[in-house]
């Protein structure tokens, strides 16, 4: 630890945080720790700072949150672990038991409730079969006062008088008694109280029913037979009594549906007109998306055009003053300076120039600064340099933003860092949070995603910028066992460090282009210009960080679904024709390689590709079909190596069997670096089959045309066009890499459009 330390020292990384640390006091020089007001330290000639890291404090607090969370009281004894895949937490009940989730903990509530009114259960179902077996030889009367629903509900004869069923509801005991010395009949309550005297002999015939001075309509029946199963069954029905966890957290305003019983053949018919009405919705939604595919915007600069145009339409209809002109913030005069870090593509460089050209017709002069970027790879920053030469700074490490001066590659020497930035645009490591890593990590075991958001949010609380997004996979949002989600730290780091701070899940096919590619956007609005000097002045920010999100989140959401248009456009649209000369060299190439399959087993892994392939064709009894690589002498059989071959023959299958197409003839794109049970683009939604699965940067296969899908065509499917580019001569695998990291422009572009807009909120 102390060598790590001094390493740390050298590199000038240890640093005291705000709320991690706390000053404890003062070490004298006989050892004694005094606090800083203490009358010794006058005379003190040397002193030494007592710093304690509040790690039971933090321990503390989470414990806390997690006891009221899980609903817990103080009986309960919970104690949270640190480890590297999580906190471990361990409530202990009273009487002994663990529990390890909050599942685990209702589950137990429930049981417990259940076992509590098992008793009165038991006792209600034996006198509901008492009544039955009464009523197969007597008679109930139904008797209903809407003005008095205390006596409403089903009588039978207890003797010379008759009394109310209680079995079926929670109501209070009525009894019905002939009035001393006459023939009309009252009704008492448990207390032998006076609620109500008939007029008519009968106690249950339509009448006015006499309630202290005035008369109530009241309506009654005898019931026989058939009809008191029935109005028995009905009355079961109905919710009374206290509701479990479940219906009161979503139901609880839900009545109980009636009973239905329905047959074997009646359950197919349900589920056969389900699935007519699912597939006649999926028809409707082609059709509507091939009406308006010939007109759909294809370019960022069209695409950018249409929001604004959604835009002014939104304003007409939330302005008082119908006004379709845009908002304020797009229209002043101004140069925003941006920088962008592990964008790779610099999308977002890309967005700003086609907002700038989009906004000149409506008379805008707004405009934009590129001020640096950030890249790791040296192959990226290649294609950085070659398409962004305006771009005065291209720094090497994220990590390093967050410091003075940092690694500038263009000089090769370290630069000061600049400040004064209007937009930061980060897309900070998704590695260890990405759902196809099997060995994920948390941001908070600083891998590879924790580090590079670190100098994300160092250069966010040394410079800060006035407006921040992030971006992420869709997995930084997905809570874990204790209701915990990785966005929420992110977002508590930008509230911290005096931002207004949301996200929001996001789809690119919903955005103009054809792609499914759920993605997480968070945005920050600064709301202080200088940092928190103490911890006193971190917690006012934070409220007030909290209070600004809550004006600004509901606008910002209103603005991204304002300016969604779900893409018309077939993935088709944006391949290259298989003559194009840049197909014919790239088919070339790949043939050259000589591919072959790796046949050793990775570490760790329980099989190999070969044993995972052959227990799929086993289990699916596919036995040696190989539909799709059974032609003769065919040219793509020499781009693919073996696992290639087998995976495609296994999907192709699969596809046929499951959905009854022919991948042969319906295009497709699948992601063949995945392992057979996870292959991106094999089960997708049949009205979002004209849409590419997730653009990675792995190998992706087109399945009609039978050849790999260009790094080129991957770029466009994420709305980076070669129009835009200034020079695309690069290798379609570092441009297949850089697709597959990139932002999805048209995403971008209304986040950005959405972030302008609201910052004007908190101005």
């Amino acid at each position: 630890l102390k060598f790590e330390q001094k390493q740390q020292v050298a590199r000038s990384e240890l640093t005291l945080r705000a709320g991690e640390w706390r000053l404890e006091g003062i070490r004298l020089q006989n050892g004694s720790i005094v606090p800083l007001e203490s009358k010794e330290l006058e005379d003190a000639r040397d002193a030494v700072l007592v710093l304690v890291y509040v790690d039971e404090e933090v321990r503390e607090r989470k414990r806390r949150r997690i006891i009221e969370d899980w609903g817990l009281d103080d009986t309960w004894t919970v104690m949270v672990r640190y480890r590297l895949s999580g906190d471990q937490v361990t409530a202990r009940r009273a009487d002994g038991r663990v529990f390890l989730t909050k599942f685990e903990v209702a589950c137990a509530k429930d049981k417990e409730a259940i076992e509590q009114i098992r008793p009165a259960a038991e006792k209600r179902t034996k006198e509901i079969e008492a009544l039955l077996n009464w009523c197969k030889t007597g008679q109930l009367w139904e008797f209903e006062v809407q003005e008095l629903p205390a006596i409403s509900g089903l009588y039978r004869e207890h003797g010379q008088c008759y009394a109310k069923v209680q079995c079926l509801d929670d109501s209070q005991p009525i009894q019905v008694r002939r009035k001393d010395g006459g023939f009309e009949w009252q009704f008492f309550d448990g207390d032998n109280k006076l609620l109500a005297e008939s007029t008519l002999e009968s106690p249950f015939a339509n009448q006015k029913l006499k309630v202290a001075e005035d008369l109530l309509e009241a309506r009654g029946e005898t019931l026989a037979g058939d009809a008191i199963s029935s109005r028995i069954a009905s009355q079961l029905s109905l919710c009374f009594g206290s509701c479990c966890r479940f219906c009161t957290r979503n139901r609880s305003a839900r009545p109980r549906s009636e009973p239905q019983t329905l047959t074997r053949s009646e359950e197919i018919k349900g589920k056969v007109e389900e699935k007519a009405d699912k597939e006649a919705r999926f028809d409707a939604r082609l059709r509507e998306l091939e009406e308006r595919r010939s007109n759909a915007p294809r370019s960022l600069l069209e695409m950018t055009r249409c929001m604004l145009e959604k835009l002014k339409a939104l304003q007409k209809t939330t302005s008082e003053m119908c006004d379709e002109h845009l908002p304020k913030p797009l229209l002043q005069k101004q140069v925003l300076r941006i920088g962008t870090m592990c964008s790779g593509t610099d999308a977002p460089v890309l967005v700003a120039r086609a907002l700038e050209r989009a906004l000149k017709p409506e008379g805008s002069q707004l405009a934009f600064d590129h001020v640096f970027s950030v890249e790791f790879d040296s192959r990226k920053q290649e294609f950085l340099k070659a398409n962004f030469p305006e771009c005065p700074l291209l720094f090497r490490d994220c990590t390093q933003m967050g410091r003075k001066r940092a690694l500038e590659v263009l000089s090769k020497k370290p630069q000061d860092v600049p400040g004064n930035l209007d937009i930061l645009v980060a897309g900070f490591s998704c590695k260890d949070l990405s759902m196809m890593n099997s060995y994920r990590k948390t941001l908070q075991e600083m891998g590879q995603s924790g580090s590079t958001l670190r100098g994300v949010l160092d250069y966010v609380e040394r410079y800060r910028p006035k407006l921040v997004l992030l971006e992420n996979v869709w997995a930084i949002a997905k809570s874990n066992s204790i209701g915990f989600r990785q966005v929420e730290l992110v977002l508590e780091g930008l509230k911290a460090r005096g931002y207004a701070a949301g996200y929001r899940l996001m789809n690119s096919c919903d955005y103009f282009l054809p792609q499914i590619r759920h993605r997480i956007w968070m945005w920050a609005i600064r709301i202080s210009e200088t940092s928190p000097a103490s911890l006193e002045e971190s917690k006012v920010l934070r409220e007030k960080a909290d209070f600004a999100t809550s004006q600004v989140e509901s606008r910002y959401n209103d603005l991204l679904v304002a300016l969604e248009e779900p893409c018309a456009l077939h993935f088709e649209d944006y391949m290259l024709d298989d003559d194009h000369p840049r197909v014919k060299a790239h088919f070339q190439w790949m043939k050259s390689k000589e591919r072959k399959a790796v046949l050793k087993k990775r570490r760790g892994a329980k099989q190999d590709w070969l044993e995972k392939y052959d227990s799929h064709r086993t289990r699916n009894d596919y036995q040696y079909d190989r539909p799709y690589t059974s032609v003769r002498d065919s040219d793509f059989l020499q781009v693919l190596n073996e696992r290639e071959k087998e995976l495609i023959d296994l999907k192709c299958l699969d596809i046929m069997n499951e959905q009854g197409k022919d991948p042969r003839v319906v295009p497709m794109l699948w992601e063949l670096s995945q392992s057979v049970e996870r292959v991106p683009g094999v089960r997708v939604r049949r009205d979002r089959q004209n849409y590419a699965t997730c653009i990675l940067p792995g190998m992706l296969w087109h399945s009609s045309r039978h050849r790999w899908v260009l790094g080129i065509e991957k770029l466009a499917l994420q709305g980076i066009f070669a129009e835009d580019l200034k020079d695309i001569d690069f290798p379609e695998k570092l441009l297949g890499d850089l697709a597959g990291n990139a932002f999805t422009t048209s995403v971008c572009a209304a986040n950005l459009i959405a972030i302008l807009c609201c910052s004007a909120v908190l101005v």
